[in-house]
């Protein structure tokens, strides 16, 4: 039960912190699960990815994968739950609230500042994932 508790808790905050979609999420989930968790290895990370990948629809539905991978059907469920939760909340509170303030100078700033900093982390993912494979 303690490690339904971790993956779950592990995806809400990749969930929460990965602003800028699915590919700024690949490297906070290949931190959880290859880096600090060690639930999976870095073949079976990019696996979790390209399987996101097939599948309809975002990258972050590989959390279903590496849920199911660290225990099984639930894991998968909690995973996945938890890694969307974020976004549907901030998608609701968006929906109240972005429309009023889109256009002001410093909601502006933030959405201008944040771009290169997702692009940074796509580059860091692909940089690591690409290492390995090339080094083979």
């Amino acid at each position: 039960m303690k490690i339904l508790a971790v993956l779950a808790f592990s995806f809400l905050k990749v969930g929460l912190f990965s602003f800028g979609g699915g590919f700024a999420m690949i490297s906070l989930m290949q931190n959880l699960a290859v880096g600090k968790n060690h639930w999976l290895t870095n073949s079976q990370f990019s696996a979790a990815i390209a399987l996101g990948q097939v599948t309809p629809g975002p990258i972050s539905i590989s959390a279903t994968f590496i849920g199911y991978k660290v225990a099984g059907l639930l894991g998968a469920f909690i995973s996945t739950i938890a890694v969307f939760l974020p976004s549907l909340g901030a998608m609701y509170l968006l929906e109240k609230f972005y429309l009023k303030i889109r256009g002001n100078q410093f909601t502006q700033s933030i959405m201008h500042g944040v771009l290169p900093v997702i692009v940074a982390l796509i580059l860091s993912v692909a940089f690591s994932l690409g290492k390995e494979n090339i080094l083979r």
